[in-house]
């Protein structure tokens, strides 16, 4: 597969395939393991600047594990370019004590790409996550995720947009466990349908007994742009302390006809009122990609996407 242009003429970018890895400037912790990739960030001043990792595609299956060490921030993009009949791919991420990570990541690629996802994160006390993925670009999808907030004071703040269209399918588990007190959750999912894609999301929030003063919140969103598109989200909180904040929201269906009517009462026709509220789903994660190349070739996928919607 061969490697756009536009991360060719990116700095501090690591080019990641099946068996081998190529990256651009002094940049420690990366090793090939026989399966997949590790890296371990250690090093402040190496780790300074934001990395992006391009993990092109590949049929076997892979996984990649990501260390940040105790008391080290870090900044990283990680895009994967889907390939049909793609394998599955395994993340691992582990934050060590007072350990901050911005981490935004985004599958993309091969309309037929059939995709399994599986991603773990382990925080340490007072360590901090931010987490933001985008699945626009794929047939078949099935997600599970498992966050476990095993230190004391760890923040985990989880940011989902998944976009399905034609006769995608899309499944997806997400489980967020509040393992010690003072632990801080929130996740926020933005599903959006278009033709009769599927969409399916199962949300568990979990407070085990004696962990007082945790905090852990869900918001889930869906629009549906047509007649026969389905999306099905189910969120839970299994809470066994009654000393926590926690709680959870969800709302689906079509546009909105109060919002289309405040947005026509300002001046836009029925057409750019629509396409302005489904890119204020869009607009958290894209803000969140700095190069230029890459925002491009994802719009005209989530057009691709959306073709033929009600728009």
């Amino acid at each position: 597969m061969t490697t756009p242009r536009y991360f060719l003429n990116q700095d501090r970018t690591v080019l990641v395939r099946q068996k081998s890895l190529e990256y651009e400037g002094d940049l420690p912790g990366l090793r090939l393991t026989a399966d997949g990739w590790s890296v371990r960030i250690a090093n402040a001043r190496k780790w300074a600047d934001p990395v992006t990792f391009v993990v092109h595609g590949h049929q076997k299956p892979a996984q990649m594990k990501i260390t940040v060490a105790k008391g080290i921030r870090a900044q990283l993009a990680l895009f994967h370019l889907a390939a049909a009949g793609q394998g599955g791919f395994r993340l691992a991420v582990v934050l060590e004590e007072q350990a901050e990570l911005r981490l935004t990541e985004v599958f993309a690629g091969h309309p037929e790409a059939v995709l399994q996802i599986d991603r773990t994160l382990i925080q340490g006390a007072s360590s901090r996550m931010d987490w933001s993925t985008g699945i626009l670009g794929a047939a078949s999808v099935q997600l599970a995720d498992l966050t476990e907030l095993q230190g004391e004071q760890s923040v985990f703040h989880g940011q989902l947009l998944g976009i399905a269209g034609a006769s995608d399918r899309f499944d997806g588990v997400q489980s967020i466990r509040h393992l010690r007190p003072l632990t801080t959750s929130s996740q926020i999912n933005l599903l959006v349908s278009a033709g009769d894609s599927r969409l399916q999301l199962d949300v568990t929030g979990t407070i085990d007994k004696g962990n007082h003063h945790a905090s852990c919140h869900q918001s889930n969103r869906g629009i549906i742009l047509g007649e026969r598109g389905v999306i099905s989200v189910e969120p839970k909180l299994v809470i066994d302390e009654y000393d926590v904040d926690a709680g959870h929201g969800c709302a689906i269906g079509q546009i909105n006809a109060d919002e289309l009517y405040y947005l026509q009462s300002r001046g836009l026709d029925e057409a750019a009122a629509k396409r302005l509220i489904v890119a204020g789903y869009l607009a958290p994660l894209l803000g969140r990609i700095d190069n230029p190349g890459f925002l491009k070739r994802l719009t005209r996928l989530i057009d691709q996407k959306m073709e033929g919607a009600d728009l």
